[in-house]
């Protein structure tokens, strides 16, 4: 047990809580937050399994870096089967490129579950709500559950995998990512069978899902992209999709039945290799065959039932 008016020499009870988590994690461990702003939490853990992060019931603690950490939680090599539930996770950054929730190397079996993270990172082109850092020499990042969360206003973007990481099997559905920069980045080789499902997406300054940006080209081994039954809403001049033609040259992207809710820009655009071309969904499903079941709608139609932005599709068939 762990309550903002604790101390590090109580043994953890409901009666005597601890104040900050452990520096070396022991397996099996659950650590429960009572109620109330924490702004001492920051842990760098490894070789651990079976830990659980999550509010004691009924309660809603706040885990507030004050900018003053880089991440709430780093996650190393050996980490195994760890959870985080129901904390509000806020205002961490270092400007080193790290998120809230950092993650190197062979870290397997992570659930992050009905969570908020708000306001983390300073700088708008590297800090975020979680990051995937590169594999290490025991393995890679894979099998991670994102679900349920909401992801309010990163500097940069809520997810970002960075850096050839190779994060495979991750799971990202029912999330609300609101502001930033960037929602999900996916922009190394090697990550592959990911499923970002029944998201939504608002008010993202530049793309919503980005894929590719930092890939190799035509061989990037990036594979089976999943992302389906999503609602992006753009604002003016962003784009709901970026996306990388390797993915479409390899097979490696399964867009369909997503609604996208243009503002202003279209979109979809495809930015390598090449100079950038901006598609809507009726273009898209032609030249790349995706966009099966996925429909665009402008909201700036006139009364005679075409978009304002001539040219554009209103919607797609």
């Amino acid at each position: 047990m762990l309550s903002p008016a604790g101390d590090d020499a109580n043994p953890g009870t409901f009666d005597r809580p601890r104040r900050t988590l452990p520096k070396t994690p022991i397996s099996g461990t659950t650590f429960l937050f009572r109620g109330g702003t924490y702004t001492d939490i920051t842990a760098d853990w490894s070789n651990a399994s079976g830990i659980t992060l999550s509010s004691y019931s009924g309660e809603s603690p706040v885990l507030d870096g004050q900018y003053r950490y880089g991440s709430f939680l780093v996650l190393r090599d050996g980490i195994r089967s760890l959870t985080v539930s129901g904390l509000t996770i806020t205002h961490y950054a270092d400007s080193y490129g790290n998120g809230a929730i950092d993650s190197y190397g062979d870290v397997a079996g992570v659930r992050v579950i009905g969570n908020t993270f708000s306001a983390n990172g300073l700088d708008a082109s590297r800090d975020h709500h979680i990051y995937f850092g590169p594999a290490s020499s025991q393995g890679r990042i894979r099998d991670w559950t994102i679900q349920g969360n909401r992801f309010l206003n990163p500097a940069a973007s809520s997810i970002h995998a960075f850096g050839t990481t190779g994060a495979v099997n991750i799971t990202i559905t029912n999330n609300q990512f609101v502001g930033g920069q960037w929602g999900i980045i996916i922009s190394e080789e090697g990550e592959r069978d990911w499923t970002i499902a029944n998201n939504t997406f608002t008010g993202i300054t530049f793309e919503a899902v980005t894929l590719g940006t930092f890939a190799t080209g035509p061989t990037s081994p990036v594979a089976n992209i999943r992302l389906t039954r999503n609602l992006f809403s753009s604002a003016p001049g962003s784009y709901a999709l970026r996306v990388d033609r390797s993915f479409v040259a390899a097979r490696s992207l399964v867009e369909d039945n997503n609604l996208f809710w243009a503002g202003g820009a279209a979109p979809i655009m495809w930015s390598y290799p090449g100079p950038g071309h901006v598609l809507h969904v009726a273009e898209y499903r032609t030249a790349s065959g995706m966009g099966v079941g996925s429909v665009e709608i402008d909201p700036n139609l006139t009364s005679a039932g075409r978009p304002a932005n001539a040219g554009a599709a209103a919607f797609g068939a």
